[in-house]
């Protein structure tokens, strides 16, 4: 499916049919949700993520994200594909100023991996090339990503360039033409941090480019953070200095990790709140109940950490604060109990099932599946449902049709919210025309759904009459 996708879109773009949307998007928000699909592999590897967007470059920014996803996605995995060690770094900055209105937004990504020969460099950039004979066997890939790139980069208005050392990594950068969008970011990127100037944060992390960018933001909400490598520097500067009120701390440490640290610190400064940056996948903190106030997943997201920090030096002693997308708190069979719903998911994809049915157990919902539209309506004359879940793309009868039928035959009308790896223009359109209700992309966001079932739990309890076509 790979294969043939980069195949229909190098197509395209040769062809001149590939249109670009310009509409306002959050740029963090694009950039966490490419880090997000590699965060397992990369934990797995033992590789960092580690992403920085400059103080001034918009949040909200004009142009075609599902595009500039795509070229973020192609590089990304490139270099957790060909790093064993280390770190991938993504960095958003703005190179220059234009006329007007414009803005060049320039992206880095590099990598610490196996790097590029350099009498291999200049075959990067065309159809159905690779660095090496070897690399489709080893590696994977079809030759058609990093053209495809270029290509899409053109069509943003810029350009794409590569540096590399051969054992030591490699850095793309590209550039894209855009303006500051109109529209306000997300409400929860706005952390006010207000009255806390000056609190003490000691952060302990072996990677040296997280460290940067975590004491550069700390320093942008006027908090005063002292940095430390290790769990034994970090032991060595608490008895050196007092008067910290946060320590936020990696997990994976040399020497002394981050439980072995927070179990010490507990011992000897038990008033002192721990915050831990865990790995996606790595579940041994849940082994020591208690010992942390939160645990935010790498990579971290901006508004996760300010909210966590917030909680914790606002409200000394709390637990868990009020943090919506991490931890324990995400996955809290209270979101049911404060948003009761009777769920269906239809959906054909055995690891699709098992994912989307696992996030809802944890936030407390016992849904029913359907592994296809026909079941959906003969599970539908036996039981009632608040909202279904539904695939587009099922064998037997999609979810389109299914929503038809539902829509013109059943009484009982469900919220229906499309759920579809199609993105492209009018796709939408089309499942709100089918009578959906509302639309998700997947992967699955668990911010976005958990927004879309609060958004529809809402709306029913406001008016539970209204029918569902109109709600």
């Amino acid at each position: 499916m790979n294969v043939i996708n980069d195949i229909l879109d190098f197509s395209k773009i040769e062809s001149g049919k590939m249109e670009l949307e310009s509409k306002d998007f959050d740029l963090r928000t694009c950039i966490e949700e490419v880090l997000d699909v590699f965060a397992g592999k990369a934990a797995h590897t033992g590789l960092d993520l580690v992403y920085e967007i400059d103080e001034n470059v918009p949040a909200q920014i004009v142009g075609d994200s599902l595009r500039l996803r795509q070229v973020l996605m192609n590089l990304v995995s490139n270099a957790v594909k060909f790093t064993q060690h280390g770190e991938v770094f993504v960095k958003v900055h703005l190179p220059k100023a234009t006329a007007g209105n414009g803005l060049e937004i320039s992206f880095d990504v590099q990598d610490t991996g196996i790097g590029i020969p350099a009498d291999k460099m200049e075959g990067l950039f065309k159809a159905f090339s690779q660095v090496d004979s070897s690399a489709t066997r080893k590696y994977g890939g079809t030759g058609l990503g990093l053209v495809i790139c270029e290509k899409l980069t053109g069509l943003m208005g810029g350009k794409i360039s590569v540096t590399s050392k051969y054992g030591q990594g490699t850095c793309f950068t590209f550039t894209i033409l855009t303006m500051a969008g109109t529209k306000s970011g997300r409400a929860d990127m706005h952390c006010n941090m207000s009255g806390l100037a000056g609190k003490k944060v000691l952060v302990v992390d072996d990677n040296a480019t997280n460290r940067c960018i975590i004491k550069k933001q700390l320093e942008h909400w006027k908090l005063i953070p002292t940095l430390a490598n290790s769990g034994k520097e970090a032991l060595d500067i608490l008895s050196q200095s007092a008067g910290f009120d946060l320590l936020l701390t990696d997990m994976m440490l040399p020497e002394v990790d981050g439980i072995e640290l927070a179990e010490i610190v507990r011992q000897r400064l038990p008033g002192l709140p721990v915050i831990l940056l865990s790995s996606m996948g790595d579940n041994r903190c849940k082994d020591h109940p208690g010992l942390f106030r939160s645990v935010l997943t790498k990579p971290i997201k901006q508004h996760i950490l300010c909210k966590n920090i917030f909680n914790e030096l606002q409200q000394p002693g709390a637990v868990n604060g009020v943090e919506e997308q991490t931890g324990k708190q995400i996955l809290s069979v209270e979101f049911a109990r404060h948003y009761p719903l009777r769920l269906l998911v239809a959906e054909d994809n055995l690891i699709n099932q098992q994912l989307l049915l696992k996030i809802l157990s944890l936030l407390g919902y016992d849904a029913a599946l359907a592994e296809n539209g026909q079941e959906v309506l003969e599970m539908m004359d036996k039981a009632n449902y608040d909202i279904i879940l539904m695939d587009v793309q099922m064998p037997e009868m999609d979810g389109l049709e299914t929503t038809r039928q539902i829509r013109n035959n059943k009484k009982l009308q469900p919220v229906i919210i499309a759920m579809t790896a199609n993105a492209m223009q009018g796709d939408q359109e089309e499942c709100l025309q089918a009578g959906m209700n509302d639309y998700l992309s997947k992967p699955v966001n668990i911010d976005a759904l958990m927004n879309t079932l609060k958004k529809w739990a809402g709306k029913m309890l406001e008016n539970p009459e209204l029918p569902a076509g109109k709600r």
